[in-house]
């Protein structure tokens, strides 16, 4: 028996990691900008890739540069007399993110060109300068409880609105310059006011919501907050706002642009894949649909695919233990296949973070097959109980199961595919 479907769920995890590529991105976007200096600043997880691009699209038209990425994707960024760069950290803000806030404050201050944004998911963490009285420990504080909560990003960043000089379209504020924003969306639905926290967008969700979600997050000091939010020196800017006229925004590509390249590529090859968009259920949910998909499509001599994109979540993990959203997407669906009595007897399952960080783990999803689970007796349940415990990565990394995970400077979500191919 053959594992054709492990070499054709690569060939789709392929498709998907070039497609996440944002440099194509802003080459085509560029192609439209007009001749004259720009100031380019790009934040977030796609920071150095996004500036890479536009540097080499844009030559000397770049009078000034501003990036804020993380530390490790800073490397690829070209020689220019004109850049600045410095290291984001992500998903918790610290002090390198108050440090961003202060030199994105005097960029846009002291810009006389306009200003091209190049903006990515992650940014909301890599720049943070909280509102007084709150400090940076409540910032770091309140974002992990909401996170460790399963609170989706909207809802985390309709409380981030509320907290931070650098969200909900204060950045606009900074200058007159027009700004041109070029957005790779992380969210689902690809409302802007959720990437990076809206910048130079704005928010729509008022204090009494931002209020809400900390109640039901059962946030700590919540009640202390919601006075701060009522009382805030520096409140949200509404995307209707009349002082943000000077800005635009275009998003050049999201998760919907992965999934589309996966299916194109699974045509190419004679599947009929099935896609569904926009999963943003618990991670084990995720995996568990995706499986019930494929086993409703699935007969014993017709391969089928099936793709998900999306931001599944997990809530509920005990400090110490190890995973991440796509690691425990993948437990869930390779255990009810295995565990279907009318499974195929050749499937693959992948979960894959387009960012190549898959929660607070060095990993960047997880790859697990129907041969692996029959050649290791133990695998499964080992596999059980760490999901159980929201601990699947110390597993999945000693079975050699874990996708190694690198920052890749993309940040499009991620993406499940899960593969049944005919026994040969």
């Amino acid at each position: 028996m053959t594992d054709q479907a492990r070499s054709i769920a690569e060939t789709a995890l392929a498709a998907a990691r070039r497609a996440a590529d944002p440099a194509r991105a802003i080459a085509a976007a560029l192609r439209s900008t007009p001749i004259g200096p720009v100031d380019l600043l790009a934040t977030g997880k796609a920071g150095a890739t996004t500036a890479e691009a536009a540097l080499h699209a844009l030559g000397d038209r770049v009078a000034r540069a501003l990036v804020i990425a993380p530390e490790p994707t800073l490397d690829r960024l070209p020689e220019h007399p004109a850049l600045q760069a410095l290291p984001g950290d992500h998903p918790l803000p610290t002090q390198r993110s108050l440090a961003a806030a202060v030199a994105v404050d005097a960029f846009l201050s002291g810009a006389t060109n306009p200003i091209l944004a190049l903006l990515s998911g992650g940014g909301s963490a890599m720049i943070a300068r909280p509102i007084p009285p709150l400090t940076l420990d409540h910032l770091r504080d309140l974002t992990d409880h909401l996170m460790r909560a399963g609170l989706d990003i909207h809802a985390l960043n309709a409380v981030r609105a509320h907290t931070d000089h650098t969200k909900a379209g204060r950045l606009a504020l900074r200058t007159r310059q027009p700004i041109r924003v070029l957005v790779l969306s992380d969210v689902i639905g690809d409302r802007l006011e959720s990437v990076a926290s809206g910048p130079f967008y704005g928010s729509p969700h008022g204090a009494a919501r931002a209020s809400r979600i900390l109640h039901l997050a059962a946030a700590p000091t919540a009640a202390e907050l919601a006075t701060h939010f009522d009382r805030s020196p520096d409140p949200p800017i509404h995307p209707t706002d009349p002082r943000l006229a000077h800005v635009s925004h275009e998003i050049i590509a999201s998760n919907r642009t992965v999934t589309n390249a996966i299916a194109l590529t699974l045509r190419n090859l004679g599947f009929t894949p099935t896609v569904e968009e926009d999963i943003t259920s618990q991670a084990h949910q995720a995996g568990e649909r995706l499986a019930t998909e494929l086993l409703d499509e699935a007969s014993p001599r017709t391969p089928r695919v099936v793709v998900m994109g999306g931001e599944p979540t997990v809530s509920g993990i005990r400090p110490g233990n190890l995973g991440g959203p796509m690691q425990e997407a993948a437990v869930a669906a390779a255990l009810k296949l295995r565990d279907s009595t009318h499974s195929p007897s050749d499937w693959c399952v992948i979960a894959y973070a387009t960012d190549g960080v898959d929660g607070p783990t060095p990993a960047a999803g997880a790859s697990i097959s129907a041969s692996d689970l029959r050649t290791r007796p133990t695998l499964a349940s080992d596999l059980r109980a760490a999901l159980d415990a929201h601990n699947t990565h110390p597993v999945l990394d000693t079975a050699g199961l874990a996708i190694a995970g690198a920052p890749t400077g993309a940040n499009l979500n991620d993406v499940l595919i899960a593969v049944t191919a005919a026994s040969i």
